[in-house]
């Protein structure tokens, strides 16, 4: 059988600076570069890397914030037969040196490695033969940028790639035990960002930009990449901490028209009272996904953004599959046998096939509950060196999300919740997102998250942690009462902690087991006993 090749993702960034050499690419504040300027550091970052000996299929990892640097990375790496493979800047030095390992890294790329983190590296990670400091002045084997400047000019790099080379390795957003490494082709990426492209951003090219709110190695990568492949300029923010009155001007300053977000992020920029008609008029394409999202926020999304809001279904191991969702689109189609299309996650996207299957990987009859899985182009190649992983997650093609979903009469997607987050409490099983959602719709809620806890007698209880809106008070008895309106009596938690924060991921989400953790570090509950009922509902 012939081999099939594609378009490496690397050289769409090629493709881009020959058509439009001097148009904006990137923007970070008071610097602007061009896309042939870009296209001329990516391609010297390749030819560096090709003369270190980096081969066909070797991992180079890199951890650093939003920057040049991160953003040309992946183009420079990629376009050699290598695999890109990002860290999070927040990563610590044992966090790096575990995904180091797990990913075979033979080169790093970092910003802010101290001589202490340089040694430990060194000394623990023994696949990584070279080390490249994006900052000046630290013992690295390279300065990123001084890398480049000896090769600058090199011939470009543009080699044959087949579909199915793997060209990005993500790890997933687990806080606890052993991350896994997702891999996707070039095959895979190049049918998943012109899907995006064809789906959530229609009509994008070089008069449009994207403002990047969140890591570039992670989903808005995906978005930024989409945008080269159109001429789209990206826009970063000044800092990785956010700042919504910034985010807001650049909207405005840079007449940002694409944007994805994580719901957390969306709301935070939908409340600000920069939000106003004046700015948002500017954004044609926002795409929020990576986490559920409450009917009332949905309503605001809606009120504020209108036909331009879009959410979608994703993750690292089906980036750019999933369903497609436009809330606008969808509220003059009336609910069908109780399915009201305005509490689904949508449609699947195209090219997409999506199942639910029972707990032995069989089918379950139509309109029921069953695990959602996945076949398709956009389907991941598996968890790198993870024959356990693996062999969970596939059966018969089928890609396992590990979601509860079912499919409504009316077509749309509903979901139900995670399938490892779904518990028992006395032998019934709860959902914490139904618990959740009608939490966050009391006036007072911002965000709700449950999670389930041990106990002597019912097995499981649920304990919630909420934030409220600014200026709002409620008490801790009234929201029990509340749920206990809305849904059956066993679904009510045992306790609701009314909180200040949330402790969160690097992309927003709310984890449920870093949410235990951080309950018995404040004391709120105690490990090994069981959590005390409210006292004025016992």
């Amino acid at each position: 059988m012939m081999e099939r090749y594609v378009r490496n993702i690397g050289n769409a960034l090629t493709d881009t600076a020959r058509a439009r050499p001097h148009a904006r690419a990137l923007v970070h504040g008071d610097q602007v570069w061009s896309w042939s300027q870009i296209e001329a550091y990516a391609n010297s970052l390749a030819a560096g890397l090709l003369s270190l000996g980096v081969q066909h299929g070797e991992r180079v990892a890199i951890r650093s914030g939003n920057s040049r640097q991160m953003f040309e990375s992946m183009y420079g790496i990629v376009r050699t037969g290598a695999v890109y493979v990002p860290i999070s800047a927040h990563a610590s030095t044992a966090e790096t040196i575990q995904m180091l390992n797990i990913c075979d890294a033979r080169v790093l790329i970092a910003e802010g490695l101290s001589v202490t983190e340089l040694a430990e590296i060194r000394a623990n990670c023994p696949t990584v033969t070279t080390i490249v400091t994006l900052d000046a002045g630290v013992a690295a084997d390279f300065v990123y940028d001084a890398l480049l400047a000896d090769h600058m000019g090199a011939p470009t790099v543009d080699l044959p790639t087949r579909a199915d080379d793997i060209c990005w390795q993500n790890f997933t957003s687990g806080t606890t035990g052993v991350p896994k490494s997702g891999m996707n082709s070039h095959g895979g990426l190049n049918y998943m960002l012109l899907n995006v492209i064809a789906t959530m951003m229609p009509g994008a090219d070089h008069r449009d930009a994207t403002l990047a709110v969140a890591p570039l190695g992670h989903g808005t990568g995906t978005i930024t990449t989409a945008c080269t492949m159109c001429g789209a300029a990206t826009i970063l923010t000044s800092s990785a901490r956010m700042d919504v009155e910034e985010c807001w001007r650049l909207i405005d300053a840079h007449r940002v028209s694409i944007l994805f977000s994580v719901p957390t992020i969306l709301m935070r920029l939908l409340r600000h009272p920069s939000c106003t008609p004046q700015v948002t008029q500017h954004l044609r394409h926002v795409r929020c996904g990576a986490a559920p999202m409450s009917r009332t926020d949905l309503d605001i999304a809606v009120a504020h953004l209108g036909a331009a809001f879009i959410r979608s279904y994703g993750a690292v191991e089906h980036v750019g599959a999933g369903t497609i969702y436009r809330p606008a689109n969808e509220m003059h189609a009336a609910p069908l046998n109780g399915d009201d299309p305005l509490d689904s996650i949508g449609l699947p996207r195209p090219g997409t096939e999506i199942g639910f299957l029972d707990d032995d990987g069989q089918p379950v009859a139509p309109g029921e509950a069953g695990e959602m899985c996945l076949r398709g182009p956009g389907v991941f190649f598996g968890y790198y060196n993870n024959p356990e992983a693996n062999a969970a997650a596939f059966h018969q093609g089928w890609y396992r999300t590990g979601d509860i979903g079912r499919m409504g009469a009316n077509g749309f997607i509903y979901l139900v919740g995670r399938k490892k987050e779904m518990f028992k409490s006395g032998g019934l099983q709860i959902s914490p997102n139904e618990v959740q959602n009608e939490l966050a719709k009391h006036p007072a809620v911002l965000e709700a998250n449950l999670v389930s806890l041990p106990d002597s007698d019912f097995g499981e209880v649920g304990v919630a942690a909420v934030l409220l809106h600014p200026g709002q008070t409620v008490a801790e008895g009234e929201l029990i009462a509340w749920i206990r309106e809305r849904l059956a009596h066993y679904k009510a938690p045992r306790r609701i902690f009314i909180l200040d924060l949330l402790p969160r991921s690097a992309n927003g989400k709310v984890p449920k087991p870093l949410l235990r953790d951080f309950l018995y570090e404040r004391g709120l509950i105690e490990r090994g006993r069981d959590v005390a009922k409210f006292g004025a509902l016992k």
